[in-house]
């Protein structure tokens, strides 16, 4: 767990929190520093924003995201300069679920959540523009969607850029049925993110990059069919020495499913 410190008082703080539990500041994450801050109301600066205290920028203006004020659904912070009402972690949500049922909004909210600590993740990698003027898609795009009567159920997965997610991985009792049901012991909301984030940086980083033949050497040759591996994975199981090669039974489906596990 990433732990943080008030860069006012010097007390412990978290990644999600949102007033240090010590002085009583208003918390918030800077997604332009990589790092929680202190923060003060501005009144005399102009209307909802607040300055960073501390000695590290201080006086830097900001505000909070439209979804922290909104849905208490967020604690990153956008700066001041900023067109944006979201911050750029939200604004990569490009797809909700109809946010007025309860059950959605309390699963998507969870979502965000996960969702922010990849942000950080791939931001210290250096793989997440964390500059507020950055486009969205400079980083993967999400669809948080749930599923409709009378219409196909939504898979979770990567295409084109956007991780698609059913917010019903957000429903404990849900993910511990689809967990057993498809033998996945470890399927976290987190871990569903970070594998599909995989597949989208497979694009990027191996594809893209020119690198197929570095990758094949190590995780195999990824033009084996795609539909048919994971069709015999389901069928039939993994093979059983898959503990001495791959980092989960579901890593030995394919070379994608390979790569997209050693992220999660």
């Amino acid at each position: 767990m990433q732990i943080f410190n008030c860069d006012h008082c010097g007390h412990v703080v978290f990644f999600d929190s949102v007033q240090c539990m010590h002085c009583a500041s208003t918390l918030a994450f800077l997604p332009d520093q990589i790092t929680m801050a202190a923060l003060a109301p501005a009144p005399d600066a102009g209307v909802g924003l607040w300055r960073r205290l501390g000695a590290v920028q201080p006086g830097a203006l900001y505000r909070l995201c439209y979804n922290h004020a909104t849905w208490d659904a967020c604690n990153f912070a956008v700066p001041a300069a900023s067109p944006h009402l979201l911050c750029i972690a939200c604004r990569q949500t490009h797809r909700l679920p109809d946010l007025s049922d309860p059950g959605n909004l309390r699963h998507w909210i969870r979502i965000e959540e996960a969702k922010r600590q990849l942000f950080y993740t791939l931001a210290r990698l250096g793989l997440q523009p964390t500059d507020d003027s950055a486009p969205p898609h400079a980083g993967p795009t999400y669809a948080f969607l749930a599923d409709l009567p009378g219409e196909p159920g939504i898979v979770t997965g990567h295409h084109g850029g956007t991780i698609t997610l059913n917010v019903a991985e957000a429903d404990d009792d849900e993910r511990a049925r689809r967990r057993i049901a498809l033998h996945e012991p470890y399927r976290t909301l987190i871990g569903h993110l970070r594998h599909e984030s995989g597949h989208f940086y497979w694009d990027r980083l191996v594809r893209d990059a020119d690198k197929l033949d570095a990758f094949r050497a190590v995780f195999g040759d990824e033009r084996l069919d795609y539909a048919t591996a994971l069709s015999e994975h389901y069928a039939q199981g993994a093979r059983t020495d898959w503990s001495h090669h791959h980092v989960s039974a579901y890593a030995a489906a394919h070379p994608w499913e390979d790569w997209a596990e050693t992220w999660a």
